[in-house]
């Protein structure tokens, strides 16, 4: 826990010493904090069942592709997002990549072919087993003289390789884009108290005893024509009827619990509404309840939709 915690402060000082944290206006003067299951000595940000970290996660990481919430008949699954262009090659072995330029971490610095390998590298191999053959970056200057960064994934040849190369776009939406520098420099504990580096719309100000986050919108969030709450704190419960009395309180808008007598009590509550998530991750299918005050938005089906987070009106 030390040595997390010890790894969160390091990176957090790093950023301001090098001037690489930065400054950023407020997308939307709001605050909101969430409750939800005290983490504990776990505090893995990139993988883990708690939805306070899936939470985090999602905020502060970002992807090439992303799925759809829905897929009419005829569309496909999923949409560009981090990348702007795709390119398959006829045999379906080689889906290309570029990211959209100038497109930056959290730190201020640009996104390069070797953070795309890097990161796909780390998420793929996981997700599409032995069909996946190569994971290479590579950069180039086009005839505008503009630099890009594309990453090319190339699969096995396998009777099934249709069917599977289609999901390849699906596959990646999972797959956040990081740092290759400092992920390297933490190695193992990348995401374990550690200030992530990557492309989410919020970048990771700090928390306190592995229990109160502070989020806060990024240069991502900044460029968006979406609307995002500035300010994003998560509270871990140890006990969920304290959790309940701070969310009546008001000092908590939303509340993630699992505890049969919190929410028998929350119904019966004319201030508070009872509701659920239903999220598909790496992890499996995820299924969380939660407890929120009366027009406050959250939603999170299929995922977490960090645009819709605040008070109707």
């Amino acid at each position: 826990m030390k040595k997390e915690i010890k790894l969160l402060m390091l990176s957090f000082l790093a950023l301001v010493l090098t001037g690489f944290l930065p400054v950023v206006s407020s997308a939307v003067a709001e605050s909101v904090t969430i409750g939800g299951p005290w983490p504990g000595g776990e505090l893995n940000f990139l993988s883990s069942k708690n939805p306070l970290m899936l939470l985090i996660k999602r905020a502060v990481t970002g992807t090439l592709t992303e799925k759809k919430k829905v897929a009419v008949n005829g569309e496909l699954p999923y949409k560009l997002s981090l990348a702007d262009r795709l390119i398959v090659s006829p045999d379906y072995r080689v889906w290309s990549f570029r990211a959209r330029p100038l497109i930056r971490f959290n730190n201020g610095q640009e996104v390069l072919a070797e953070d795309l390998e890097f990161s796909l590298k780390r998420c793929l191999p996981g997700l599409a087993g032995q069909m996946l053959e190569s994971v290479k970056g590579r950069s180039l200057i086009n005839s505008s003289g503009i630099r890009e960064q594309w990453v090319d994934i190339k699969l096995a040849k396998s009777p099934k390789l249709l069917e599977i190369s289609t999901n390849i776009p699906v596959l990646i939406s999972y797959c956040p884009i990081m740092e290759a520098e400092s992920s390297r420099l933490f190695g193992s504990y990348l995401g374990y108290g550690t200030n992530i580096i990557s492309t989410g719309n919020y970048l990771i100000a700090g928390f306190r005893s592995g229990r109160d986050f502070a989020l806060h919108t990024g240069p991502l969030a900044e460029l968006g024509r979406k609307n995002f709450v500035s300010d994003l704190h998560l509270r871990g419960f140890r006990d969920p009827r304290q959790g309940l009395t701070a969310l009546r309180l008001g000092s908590v808008d939303m509340l993630f619990t699992e505890d049969s007598e919190v929410l028998k009590l929350a119904r019966t509550d004319p201030t508070l509404s009872v509701d659920g998530c239903r999220i598909i991750s790496t992890e499996g299918e995820l299924n969380y309840r939660f407890v929120k005050r009366k027009g406050f938005r959250f939603i999170c089906s299929p995922d977490f939709d960090l645009s819709a987070i605040g008070y109707s009106g």
